[in-house]
This record gives structure tokens, C-alpha cells and sequence, in this order.
């Protein structure tokens, strides 16, 4: 579960002036820009605070799911991301995708440092390394599954690694070819459901389970309970460990998405799903340069025959009139990846 704000400038590589909404008509926008919303597939990119949507250019041939995305690598324009068993590769900031590597077949989330790029297989323990952009990986053992899908990269060694499984707090620090186990989880997480640890001190972590969620600032030698009801999903904003997001459901069956400026000691509500039709297990995206604002995605593939968009995208906003608004898109969002004025998004196919 890991970690967009789009602002200008727009994608100043792309030749392309309109996209196309619903109804397919193209759109003269006025600005530089790339490729049509409809008839792409696997990649699609946000601005300008998700009100507007676009795809590439040029998207790999027979694309069906991209399940994962990691960048900027290197420079802002650098992306890497994984459909279908294949690494795919833009250097243009999201406009053009082309071919670089080979991965098996598996639900993959990236993790991107520098020129390095990390694989994780949600399902399994499964996990490889591509030091050269994408082209070449070479795989490795992970032991379990990571609460949250990834682990997260220290940005001062990036063969130094740390997440949390059903194990433990467990630690990387040869580019993930072993893992050790450290501190358990706290003894009253029943079924846990997601985790976070914070990029920039990987002794701060936060773990959300069926029965709560709870803090450490010393990598699990001890643990603070920070709330009581079933936890789905939490996120630290990678700019303030202070700050934090969760999705928590109660005896009533309400799901609220909650915002904490303390570590966890006090919560106020953003969003509920009396209020917005939000499911049980929305993912967190806390928004770098903005720790107010958080995503949640989820929701089905659209659907033809009924036109049901699938309750995909929210942009949800804390604070002083908190706001919360619903960008309707026609696909399944699998991973995010934020640069300085785009959001790359991983997602099924779009009709």
C-alpha cells in the first residue's frame, strides 16, 4: 500500500491536443497532452488533482491488466510497470510504454528505487529485482506475502528493505535475497489486514487487523493500539509519520475513511459510507506535498451492457471542509505511482 498532486506543467513529450470522455468526441483542451481515455489499455495518467484523465499515445500491444507501477526512477520522466508477466518501460513521463523484460505471471506491486525496481507477488512470497530499469530481473524469496502488499525501500541504501507479514517485522539488507525476522506483531492483531512503514525511518510503522490498529516507533520492540474497530486498510503520508490514514468498519457495518495528525491518538472522520458508497476494503493513497488529501480506489470493472462505472476513485480531502469527490472512470485500479505532476495509475483494461 503505497504511495499522487498533478499540476502544470502537462506531459510536454506528447504531440497529441485532445482525449476522448465517454461518448468518444474528442476534446481540444488547449495544452499538450497525450492519447485517448477509450480503446487503451493498462496505463492511464491523472492531472490536475485527478479532474482530468489521460492515456498514452502508445500502449503495448495485448495489454489486458497492469497490476503494478513504480516511479519516477532516475529522473521524472521514468516509469516502469508490469502486465501480464512483461516489464514495460516509459521515458517520456507516461506517453509511450514499450517492452524491456520478462516477469512470471503474477499479481505484481513495484517498489522503485533509483535505477533498481522491486517486484512483489501479493499471493505469495515471490519476489525479484531488476537493477537496470526493468530489463533483466533476478528473483528472490520473501518468505510470506507483505501486509500491504510492499515492503518499503530505505532512499539512503536502496538494498536495505523492511515490511511487515504475519511473521513479523522482517528486514532486507542485500537488495532482498534474504529476510530476516525481527519484532512480532502486537499479540492482539487478529487477522491483519494492511500495514505501512514510513520510507524516510523504517523503525515507524503502523498495522491495521480485524480487531484494530497499532503504532510503532521502534520496529515492533513495542506497540501503541490506536483504535478498536476492524481495520481494512492504513497509510502513513510519506511527507509526516504524524500523519496517518485508515479505513476502519464498525459493529454497524459503517466503513469510515479517518485522518490522525497525532500518531494515532486522536482521529477525526473524513468520509463514511452514509455518505458515499465506500466497500470495506479500500486501499489508502496519501498524496506527497499534501497532508490533507488521501485516495481510495475500488470498485468493479465497467461494465457494458449496464454502464456502471464501478465506484472507482475518491479524492478525499481533510480539514477545514472536508470534501470528498468521486472521479468516475471505467476500470480497476491496481497501483499508483506520484511524480511531481502526474499520477500513473495501473489498472485493468479500458473498454
Amino acid at each position: 500500500m503505497h504511495r499522487l498532486v498533478l499540476l502544470a506543467p502537462l506531459l510536454v513529450a506528447c504531440s497529441d491536443k485532445t482525449y476522448s470522455i465517454d461518448t468518444g468526441e474528442p476534446l481540444d483542451t488547449g495544452v499538450m497532452q497525450c492519447g485517448r481515455v477509450r480503446e487503451t489499455e493498462g496505463i492511464l495518467l491523472y492531472q490536475e488533482d485527478g479532474n482530468v484523465v489521460r492515456s498514452p499515445l502508445e500502449s503495448p500491444n495485448a495489454t489486458k491488466i497492469t497490476t503494478g507501477v513504480a516511479g519516477p526512477l532516475g529522473d521524472d520522466r521514468t516509469y516502469v510497470a508490469v502486465t501480464d508477466g512483461r516489464a514495460i518501460q516509459t521515458v517520456d513521463g507516461g506517453c509511450n510504454w514499450e517492452d524491456v523484460g520478462n516477469l512470471p505471471s503474477g499479481d505484481w506491486r513495484l517498489l522503485g528505487a533509483g535505477a533498481r525496481v522491486y517486484a512483489f507477488d501479493t499471493l505469495t512470497s515471490s519476489g525479484a529485482r531488476s537493477d537496470d530499469f526493468g530489463g533483466s530481473w533476478s528473483a528472490f524469496d520473501a518468505g510470506e506475502p507483505f501486509l500491504g502488499g510492499t515492503p518499503v525501500v530505505d532512499p539512503a541504501d536502496p538494498a536495505r528493505l523492511r515490511g511487515l507479514q504475519s511473521r513479523g517485522v522482517v528486514t532486507s539488507t542485500d537488495a532482498g535475497e534474504t529476510w530476516t525476522a525481527g519484532a512480532a506483531l502486537p499479540p492482539g492483531a487478529t487477522n491483519p489486514a494492511d500495514a505501512d512503514v514510513f520510507s524516510t525511518n523504517l523503525d515507524v510503522a503502523v498495522l491495521g487487523a480485524a480487531s484494530g490498529a497499532w503504532h510503532t516507533a521502534d520496529a515492533g520492540a513495542s506497540w501503541t493500539p490506536i483504535g478498536t474497530d476492524a481495520v481494512s486498510a492504513i497509510a502513513l503520508h510519506p511527507d509526516d509519520p504524524a500523519v496517518l490514514f485508515a479505513t476502519t468498519t464498525n459493529t454497524e457495518a459503517v466503513t469510515t475513511v479517518s485522518r490522525s495528525a497525532d500518531s494515532g491518538l486522536t482521529w477525526s472522520r473524513l468520509v463514511d459510507s452514509s455518505q458515499v458508497t465506500l466497500p470495506t476494503g479500500p486501499v489508502l493513497w496519501p498524496v506527497p506535498g499534501d497532508s490533507l488529501q488521501v485516495l481510495s480506489a475500488f470498485g468493479s470493472i465497467y461494465n457494458e451492457n449496464t454502464e456502471v462505472d464501478g465506484l472507482n476513485l475518491y479524492v478525499i480531502t481533510g480539514g477545514a471542509g472536508t470534501r470528498t469527490v468521486f472521479v468516475g472512470t471505467f476500470f480497476h485500479l491496481n497501483q499508483l505511482a506520484f511524480g511531481a505532476d502526474r499520477w500513473v495509475a495501473a489498472v485493468d483494461s479500458v473498454p
